[in-house]
């Protein structure tokens, strides 16, 4: 389901690199998707964060755009501090 929905965002010509077997996803690894709509991408992803800050976990953000990218650095810096 994953992949189907990254075609519809990627290029054409984007390159699928795996590792381990496909679909597959290590034991220590818990993968989240959440959909929120633009306006709402800021509070969705703070409050993801904040969850996962009890536990002590690394997070990985996949942003789409490079504009984006400061701005999202901006965001979570001033929260976690």
């Amino acid at each position: 389901d994953i992949q189907r929905l990254a075609s519809e965002f990627l290029r054409e010509s984007y390159s699928f690199v795996a590792v381990g077997r496909v679909g597959s996803v290590a034991s220590t690894i818990v993968q989240d998707f959440v959909w929120a709509e633009d306006q709402d991408k800021p509070r969705a992803l703070l409050k993801l964060l904040s969850s996962s800050q009890h536990n002590n976990d690394r997070t990985m953000i996949f942003i789409n755009r490079k504009d984006d990218i400061e701005e999202v650095e901006k965001l979570v810096s001033k929260q976690f501090r």
